[in-house]
């Protein structure tokens, strides 16, 4: 029988051994991370984390001074991994796709809001690639999304008429310009310009993602079912998955819930991304005259006094599609990206990056890059033409890999026409205080994952009376018919699903 006392040494050698060879296995993994700063024991880099107010994308700045292209920090045994260079971000994140496509896990948004149902924000599963294959199938392409150029079209005229007859409001009716406009083309649904929209203003961490996913789509299905509907991106996906089930008219429950999650998240994300950009330009048309001076000339040129452009338009307004490029470019509304997170370790340029980190490309970076874009702080639309034709900014704007946004040839659309229309029709320049001097604006942005400019000073006036005539007679009659059918319509659903 063997001795205890020896039974119990060999025990404890044995944990101690095992032991010291994970910790050598780990210390030399971590030696294999791009470099980054050394951490403190168990908390890691989380001193390193950017302070209060700092936007991130600022803060990690410095570490691509410090430790070049590619870096890491840790954090409670997380790796986090930032690429400052472009041509890594596009090797690691579109080319090795197949392991970079996962999100990062979050119990709070997860399972306690409920966010995992937006397919945007789950890993890479076969739920997520099902509905971003719908969503492809419906927006993903130039011709799909110009299905909904007349929606776009109308929204716009409505913007035009708010500023009209509100000028002062210039900020909210860019927000319910932005949110109207995703509503229509995703479930047909009309913003009350009167009362206080149900779907609008439903913003509450698990309450928003069910009702954002049940309560429109319910709303849809009974306009299905009168007969009186307008094909929308959700009546879109409901016909084609009733034409592909072997029950014709039935969806399954899986069908149902994917089509909602889809819908929700081109609310959800669409909305807040176009308000950036709309914001930018705003901005950029106080701090820059001359070029919205040269945009006006050449719709004037092009176009006349007598019309306002259209999408069909685009390749006749070569400034103003770079102005949409340039308002992409100058302040990005995600400057860090959507995180990506690994599925499996890879390597890259003699580095490992695990299996689990999480992956931040600094899209903001790319964007300024003093070697790829001359005088990258300027706000300067003709970089992108002849003959300077710098890059595209839409390649890195709208994500990488699998986690590309399938929306973009509808957003790039629907921003050309708001800001044509309203270069067309209305004059930006800087307030004037009570002493008739002029009010400066500068560029100032939240913190977090999305930065978009704040509120400022501005001043909004028709170009000309002829111009204010325009909008009265584009918009006489054709804007929010339907507005407060669908408000009552949506208020006894989201009465009866509660």
């Amino acid at each position: 029988m063997t001795d205890p006392f020896v039974a119990g040494v060999v025990l404890v050698f044995t944990i101690i051994t095992f032991c010291l060879y994970s910790i050598v296995v780990r210390e030399r993994d971590i030696k294999r991370l791009p470099p980054g700063p050394k951490g403190v024991p168990v908390l890691g880099n989380i001193r390193d984390f950017p302070p209060k107010g700092v936007p991130e994308f600022q803060h990690w700045l410095l570490h691509k001074d410090l430790y070049g292209p590619m870096s890491s920090v840790r954090v409670l045994g997380q790796t986090i991994i930032l690429i400052h260079a472009r041509d890594a971000a596009h090797e690691v994140l579109t080319k090795s796709s197949s392991k970079t496509s996962d999100r990062p896990a979050s119990e709070f948004a997860t399972n306690l809001c409920g966010y995992d149902r937006l397919f945007v924000l789950r890993g890479d599963d076969k739920r997520f690639r099902r509905c971003r294959k719908l969503v492809h199938q419906h927006l993903g392409t130039k011709t799909t999304a110009a299905k909904f150029d007349h929606d776009q079209n109308l929204a716009t005229h409505q913007l035009l008429l708010r500023l009209l007859t509100d000028p002062d409001g210039l900020f909210n009716h860019v927000g319910q310009h932005s949110s109207g406009t995703v509503l229509r083309i995703t479930y047909d649904y009309t913003i009350s310009e009167t009362k206080k929209d149900p779907l609008k203003t439903a913003k509450q961490f698990r309450k928003v993602a069910e009702q954002m996913a049940n309560v429109p789509y319910r709303f849809v299905q009974q306009h299905m079912a009168s007969g009186t509907y307008k094909e929308s991106f959700v009546s879109g996906l409901i016909k084609q998955l009733r034409e592909e089930t072997t029950q014709c008219e039935t969806l399954t429950a899986r069908d149902e819930d994917e089509i909602k999650s889809t819908a929700a998240v081109m609310y959800l994300a669409g909305a807040e991304t176009i308000v950036t950009a709309i914001r930018v330009f705003i901005l950029c048309m106080i701090l820059y005259p001359e070029v919205q001076r040269e945009a006006q000339e050449e719709i004037d040129r092009v176009l006349g006094p007598n019309r306002l452009p259209s999408a069909s338009d685009l390749e006749s307004l070569p400034y103003i599609d770079a102005l949409v490029k340039e308002s992409y470019r100058w302040s990005p509304a995600v400057p860090l990206g959507l995180a990506h997170c690994t599925s499996e370790e890879l390597w890259y340029d003699g580095y490992t990056i695990p299996k689990g980190a999480i992956i931040m490309p600094a899209v903001w970076y790319f964007l300024h890059d003093p070697h790829v874009y001359d005088t990258p702080d300027r706000f300067d639309p003709s970089r992108f033409l002849e003959p300077r034709n710098q890059r595209d900014p839409r390649s890195d704007v709208f994500g990488y890999g699998r986690r590309q946004c399938p929306g973009r040839f509808l957003a790039h659309t629907f921003l050309f026409l708001t800001f044509a229309r309203i270069l067309a029709s209305f004059d930006i320049r800087k307030a004037v205080d009570e002493q008739g001097r002029d009010m400066d604006v500068k560029l100032e942005l939240g913190s977090g994952i999305g930065c978009f400019p704040t509120e400022h000073p501005y001043a909004i006036t028709p170009r000309s009376e002829a111009h204010a005539n325009m909008i009265r007679r584009v918009a006489a009659g054709r804007l929010n018919k339907a507005a407060d059918t669908d408000y009552l319509h949506v208020e006894a659903i989201m009465h009866e699903w509660e």
